[in-house]
């Protein structure tokens, strides 16, 4: 009877295990297939991670919240926000092909336009050496898609002014943004 029982158990464990993973996968599957899509534009950071392969690390320009847009969307005192605070990002059609960031808001609003949903990472500045002190320009976020596998058979990301990179993003219907493909200078990567 104990044997019957640790079979029942051990097949119980293997098939709930085979739920769960297959639940995921076809989660992001339907993202895949179903949620709105988006052209954001990138800039290569990092060619190599020496430990994960050939990941390029990226950074998207919707990313970099400028003070001003902060304003624009009464987001009000942001020196006291924690880093990894949802931020919420609505996207706005740029005058490129590319999405920009519109306006930011700390809880998700009643909206039904394309809204990312994103962490506060820290604020975005620089150092004027003429006054000494530090130029607050905005706020950084991540939206947790910073990496991107870089085939073996292809090179990594060109750099320069010069190459147009957008990142093809689908947003689910909870804001979490997930990047399906890059494309350089209009061509699939």
């Amino acid at each position: 009877m104990k044997i019957m029982n640790k079979t029942r158990f051990f097949y119980s464990w293997i098939i709930l295990q085979l739920v769960v993973l297959g639940g995921w996968a076809a989660m992001h599957e339907w993202q895949r297939q179903h949620a709105p899509r988006v052209l954001l534009k990138i800039a290569p950071v990092d060619p190599y991670d020496i430990v994960r392969g050939r990941y390029q690390a990226i950074a998207f320009d919707v990313e970099r919240i400028p003070k001003k847009i902060l304003d624009d969307s009464s987001f009000g005192d942001f020196s006291k926000l924690e880093r990894g605070s949802p931020l919420w990002i609505v996207l706005r059609k740029g005058s490129n092909d590319w999405y920009e960031v519109g306006s930011v808001y700390r809880e998700r609003p009643p909206t039904s336009e394309l809204v990312l949903c994103a962490r506060y990472t820290y604020p975005w500045s620089h150092w004027d050496s003429q006054r000494r002190r530090s130029i607050i320009h905005g706020i950084s976020a991540s939206l947790g898609i910073n990496r991107y596998f870089i085939p073996a058979r292809n090179s990594d990301l060109p750099r320069g002014t010069d190459h147009v990179i957008l990142g093809e993003v689908s947003i689910g219907k909870a804001g979490n943004p997930q990047l399906e493909r890059l494309i350089i200078d209009g061509k699939p990567y």
